[in-house]
């Protein structure tokens, strides 16, 4: 993407539905490993209701480039994200990352994401949750 005005969404969730059911007052976690060139990227959770309209989103910190070693250990993919409480009306939520347009005219940018992890928080969690493998398969998507 050698744009430096677009940006992606790449959204996370189950494969069958790729929403996650929420409840509404509940704090969730949002994390993910993330490395990326020539860009920056943010996390969000974006909140629907329950005829799966988007209504709110919760928005975590920008992640400015990244390009420390070779990409082939996961200590270069740093853990980002955000925990957030489900506002009033959410009956379902999905982890987005949004890849930011590139800082280079002409050039191609890249993210490259590993470790997604959506979880209930802890009432006075303020950390992210180390990277656990869950039981549900999911799957990443493109989204405009």
């Amino acid at each position: 993407m050698g744009d430096t005005t677009a940006y992606l969404d790449l959204r996370w969730g189950q494969t069958y539905d790729t929403y996650l059911s929420v409840t509404e007052g509940t704090r969730y976690e949002w994390s993910v490993g993330l490395r990326n060139f020539r860009g920056a990227c943010k996390t969000y959770i974006f909140w629907y209701n329950a005829a799966g309209n988007w209504f709110a989103s919760s928005t975590g910190p920008n992640i400015t480039a990244t390009s420390t070693g070779d990409g082939t250990d996961l200590t270069n993919f740093p853990r980002t994200g955000l925990i957030a409480t489900a506002p009033a009306g959410a009956a379902r939520g999905v982890g987005v990352v949004r890849k930011l347009a590139g800082t280079e005219a002409g050039v191609s940018s890249w993210v490259f994401m590993t470790q997604p992890y959506f979880s209930i928080a802890f009432a006075a969690q303020t950390d992210l949750s180390p990277y656990t493998p869950g039981a549900d398969d999911a799957s990443w998507e493109f989204i405009d």
